[in-house]
Order: structure tokens, then C-alpha cells, then sequence
């Protein structure tokens, strides 16, 4: 069982939008906020979105960004 193109656009989509708000509301700077969602992009990328929680990766690729920057 997966998900459509459209469902998987969307879900990135998404998650996208839910990292820049969080940078905003953290005021990190925007390049941090690229290497969240490049992280994110590249872990739904390879894994499933049914195996692991979105909110989860959210935060776990804000956390990464910010300590590598």
C-alpha cells in the first residue's frame, strides 16, 4: 500500500511549509531552514512516509539543521 505522486507532492509540500513556519517562529536563519528541508526531502526520498512519523522527522530535521549550522 503507498501513496499517489500527488499524495507524495503533497506531503512534501507540506512538510515544507511546517519547517518554514518553525524557522520563523525559531528565527533561525534561512539557510538552516534549506538544510531542514533538504534533509527532509531526502529522508521521504528513501523511506516511507507510513514507516516513520512525519512530526517526528519534522522536528529531528530542524534539530540536525540547526546544530550543523
Amino acid at each position: 500500500h503507498g501513496f499517489l505522486q500527488t499524495d507524495i507532492q503533497m506531503i512534501h509540500a507540506l512538510g515544507s511549509e511546517i519547517l518554514r513556519e518553525a524557522a520563523k517562529s525559531l528565527n533561525v536563519p534561512v539557510s538552516t531552514l534549506v538544510v531542514a528541508q533538504s534533509l527532509f526531502h531526502f529522508f521521504y526520498g528513501r523511506k516511507s512516509f507510513l514507516e516513520y512519523d512525519i512530526r517526528d522527522t519534522l522536528m529531528g530535521c530542524m534539530y540536525l539543521a540547526c546544530k550543523s549550522e
